[in-house]
């Protein structure tokens, strides 16, 4: 079912404009683009900044750069291009691994402080903006926001499946295995070729089972969004009178 005539306040101009854009065809792509024009909300702070999640995947890559040389050190003869590896893999570790650090010592507390306004804030704005989203799906064929609905949950649950296989239950310890991996890096570091071997290997599977698991999180986040849009808009088109009044005069 289409909901274009349905909409309040389009007129003739806008059911135009909505079947132009059904006849185009709902896509993933366009929905990405309308959920990142929405503005950010007052308490957007507990969502992580790319330039953060960013500087997180490269410090994951900096550990894994640091503890290499002392694998490589039990199958080959010392060499001095093995330090200068070890210490550019330390301070990429370190550069990349502190901007979250020091902004989760500012987030918690503050979080812990505030939870309740910031919570009610935030639920206040994002229904607000979501229902643009949603009135702007509900306007495609039903069936078609119900294979794409089917489509995203059995991607959701096959990403769950290699998560499981690859990295374990590590996005269960949240940032725990960076630190303990970290710790492994520095001591390997201060005490190259002393660092036991089985030590090494623990350091460098939680940094490629971390980084896995963290861009793994954030691609499950992104489906459960386009799930919950395209759910609602579903039950806006089933809907005997339409979408709720509080969407009147919401226009994408």
């Amino acid at each position: 079912m289409n909901r274009a005539t349905l909409l309040p306040g389009e007129g003739s101009a806008g059911t135009r404009r909505m079947q132009g854009e059904a006849k185009e065809g709902f896509s993933y792509a366009e929905l990405e683009r309308r959920l990142r024009a929405l503005p950010d909300g007052p308490a957007s702070v507990l969502d992580t900044p790319r330039p953060f999640a960013i500087a997180s995947i490269i410090g994951n890559f900096g550990i894994i750069l640091g503890l290499l040389p002392s694998l490589l050190i039990t199958f080959m003869a010392p060499q001095m291009w093995m330090v200068t590896m070890a210490k550019i893999g330390l301070m990429v570790a370190i550069i990349g691994s502190a901007p979250e650090f020091i902004r989760c010592l500012w987030v918690i507390p503050r979080s812990l402080w505030r939870w309740r306004n910031e919570q009610v804030v935030q639920l206040d704005h994002d229904i607000v903006q979501f229902r643009k989203v949603v009135v702007w799906v509900s306007r495609y064929p039903e069936q078609t926001l119900r294979e794409y609905l089917h489509f995203v949950r059995r991607t959701q649950a096959r990403l769950a499946s290699k998560m499981g296989l690859l990295a374990g239950g590590v996005d269960k310890l949240g940032v725990a295995p960076l630190l303990i991996a970290l710790g492994i890096q520095l001591k390997a570091f201060l005490e190259l070729g002393q660092t036991p071997y089985w030590q090494l290997l623990i350091g460098l599977f939680l940094a490629i089972a971390y980084l896995i698991a963290f861009v793994a999180q954030l691609m499950r986040l992104r489906m459960q969004l386009y799930e919950y849009v395209l759910d609602e808009a579903l039950e806006a088109s089933a809907a005997p009178s339409g979408l709720p009044n509080p969407t009147a005069g919401l226009q994408s």
